[in-house]
């Protein structure tokens, strides 16, 4: 008995067990089938989460860096999330870990919409009339005095751009609606505003020089020569035409103004013009002149913007300029006059000096009613 029921007990256990295999088979196989049955849903919320972050903090989820052992040229995806236009994350400084190339294929695409183009500045009243400089005035939408003592001082004899010297003042777009219309009110008025759709901030100052270049080469191809400045600067017009007369060969070929042909990035993050060695991994830049007012030809200009396409975005507005002039085997010229400094007021702003910096709209006004 006791065997038989040993036996008996075993025969029971088999068959149990073999029911239970079965069912857990069959529990194993269905959650199979379920979970590949949503694994490509899964897959498909995954990318959408990840293309939502992407697009919140501007990362190029296609963004790539390839390089052709043969000619060492760079293939190069580039993205930043303060330029924009409108919501659309635009593409402009390295992505990943890998450092800046020095060149690229077609990466640097500036094709921003104008959103004020007062296209007819460079008009003339006949043909054979030529305008000798186009002075390009970077600004911010608040900065409406400096505006107005420019208008009402230095550039004062070409008020209404009429004559051989034309200007604009150049802006990129911000968010508060209100300066917005003041300044389209104040473009429809004087009708020397210069405006694009990426955002305006202090890192897009190289799209706002790009932008200024692309416009010349655009509407303006009767200028001969191009000068690039800003609006806390005093420019003695007298002497920009004496400097581009005298370097007019130079120039087709240069950009002239208080140029540095040697200098170091600076890495202090604390720097107001920081660089990372991801963002410029070389120990020395190639030559630059100053931002606050440098001139060239129109010729130079053109070259310039062509040239800037193939060229990673780079933040420091004179040093992208600087590695286009280098790239395109040019030079940097310095021309006496032209400073980076306040030029305490006297009677040389409007005998030899060029250019002066950080001039305030009083000083500006000050400095135009000496009598020399």
């Amino acid at each position: 008995m006791g065997k038989s029921g040993v036996c008996s007990s075993g025969v029971l256990s088999a068959s149990t067990m073999v029911y239970v295999l079965t069912a857990l088979s069959i529990v194993v196989l269905i959650s199979t089938v379920y979970v590949n049955s949503h694994l490509n849903s899964l897959l498909s919320v995954s990318k959408r989460i990840h293309n939502y972050v992407s697009m919140y903090i501007g990362i190029d989820s296609k963004a790539t860096v390839t390089s052709n052992s043969s000619s060492s040229r760079h293939a190069f995806s580039i993205t930043n999330p303060s330029i924009t236009r409108a919501t659309t994350p635009r593409a402009t400084t390295p992505g990943g870990t890998t450092a800046r190339p020095n060149e690229c294929k077609s990466c640097f695409k500036h094709d921003f919409d104008f959103m004020l183009n007062n296209e007819d500045v460079c008009q003339t009243d006949t043909g054979n009339s030529t305008i000798k400089v186009i002075v390009l005035i970077s600004t911010i939408h608040k900065n409406t005095e400096k505006r107005k003592a420019i208008r009402e001082t230095w550039m004062s004899p070409y008020t209404g751009n009429t004559g051989p010297v034309r200007y604009m003042f150049l802006l990129g777009r911000i968010s508060d609606k209100a300066l917005q219309v003041a300044l389209e009110t104040e473009s429809a008025s004087y009708r020397d505003i210069l405006q694009e759709d990426f955002m305006d901030s202090y890192n897009n100052l190289t799209l706002k020089t790009m932008m200024a270049f692309r416009w010349a080469s655009t509407f303006c191809q009767k200028a001969e020569f191009v000068m690039k400045t800003d609006d806390d600067m005093f420019v003695n017009i007298n002497g920009l035409l004496r400097a581009v007369n005298q370097h007019t060969d130079v120039l087709q070929r240069s950009v002239g103004g208080f140029c540095v042909l040697s200098a170091s990035p600076i890495r202090d993050k604390g720097s107001k013009w920081y660089a990372s060695e991801k963002m410029y991994p070389h120990r020395k830049y190639p030559g630059y002149c100053s931002g606050t007012g440098y001139v060239t030809s129109m010729f130079v200009t053109r070259r310039v913007f062509e040239i800037s396409k193939h060229l990673p975005f780079f933040h420091l507005e004179d040093i992208f300029v600087g590695l286009c002039i280098n790239k395109l085997g040019y030079t940097f010229t310095r021309i006496g006059g032209f400073s980076t400094n306040f030029i305490p007021i006297s009677c040389s702003y409007k005998q030899s000096i060029i250019t002066s910096h950080g001039v305030s709209p009083k000083q500006m006004r000050q400095a135009w009613d000496l009598k020399c």
